[in-house]
């Protein structure tokens, strides 16, 4: 009888420690199963947040890309422009050489007035 009781009582013992034993490795598992979880979460919103990061960066880039080529196109625009009004004073000088016709300096006149013109405006709104 005692031998039955102590067949019990060592049977009770063993699957208490062994159901001990098995929630204590269970409980590291899931702790190290959520620990590489949470590794791998931080992993993957560092990586969204140098995705965005770039994307930032690259926007940026193309603004600064627009800015410099509408800078570009206002200074080409502008030189353009004097450069046809400097043409147009100098033909406009070159008829003070010549014996006045009230006409041709009228028309002389007038495109050398038209060209400063649109280079004073190529300058302010460029």
């Amino acid at each position: 009888m005692t031998s039955t009781w102590m067949n019990t009582a060592i049977a009770i013992v063993g699957t208490l420690l062994g159901s001990g034993l098995t929630a204590l490795v269970t409980a590291r598992s899931e702790r190290r199963k959520n620990e590489v979880l949470e590794r791998q979460q931080i992993r993957r919103e560092a990586a969204q947040d140098r995705a965005a990061l770039r994307e930032l960066r690259v926007e940026r880039h193309k603004r600064s890309e627009r800015r410099r080529d509408r800078r570009q196109a206002a200074w080409r625009s502008l030189m353009d422009a004097a450069h046809e009004a400097q043409g147009a004073v100098r033909q406009l000088a070159r008829l003070a050489m010549d014996p006045y016709d009230q006409d041709r300096h009228a028309i002389r006149r007038g495109a050398a007035l038209d060209a400063v013109r649109a280079t004073r405006q190529a300058a302010t709104h460029g």
